[in-house]
């Protein structure tokens, strides 16, 4: 992801479902570059609540708070 990011640095990332299994990996990018975010919301359906907080563990470790975003189906 990073040369893509790199290559469109007006744009904006938005790295959905918590980009599971690699959410560190995407907190990371969201830490680093100033346009990714990170939304986790899609992600509580298909893991168990291990992983769940394993996941919202791993956001909160690395991503800027501003940078993380929850969607919802309504």
């Amino acid at each position: 992801m990073q040369p893509v990011i790199e290559a469109y640095p007006n744009a904006t990332f938005v790295l959905l479902h918590g980009s599971y299994p690699y959410s560190r990996d995407a907190g990371y990018l969201a830490s680093v570059y100033k346009n990714v975010y990170v939304d986790f919301g899609e992600v509580f359906p298909v893991v168990s609540r291990h992983g769940q907080c394993s996941v919202v563990k791993q956001l909160l470790e690395m991503t800027p708070t501003n940078k993380v975003m929850w969607s919802s189906k309504q």
